[in-house]
C-alpha cells in the first residue's frame, strides 16, 4: 500500500449511511449517522463518545479494509 496515495470522498449510501473525506497530508475524516434525531442542539453534548469512536472504526473498516488497523484521533 503506498501511504502516499490519497483517496476519493466517498459517502456511503449502502445501509451504512457513512461518509469518508481525506483530511490533512495524512488523516481521513470520518463520520455517519448517530442515532440522536430530536436532540436539543443547546443541550448537545460536543464531545466525541468513545463507541462513536468504535462505530467510525467499523465502518471504515468494513468499506475500506485497510484502515482496520489504523490510528484513530480524536479531536
Amino acid at each position: 500500500v503506498d501511504p502516499l496515495r490519497r483517496h476519493r470522498v466517498v459517502i456511503d449510501a449502502s445501509g451504512a449511511h457513512a461518509w469518508f473525506l481525506p483530511e490533512g497530508a495524512s488523516g481521513t475524516l470520518v463520520g455517519g449517522e448517530s442515532g440522536v434525531d430530536g436532540t436539543d442542539p443547546d443541550a448537545y453534548a460536543e464531545s466525541v463518545d468513545p463507541d462513536y469512536v468504535d462505530k467510525a472504526r467499523t465502518l471504515l473498516s468494513n468499506r475500506f479494509p485497510a484502515f482496520q488497523s489504523a490510528t484513530m484521533r480524536v479531536q
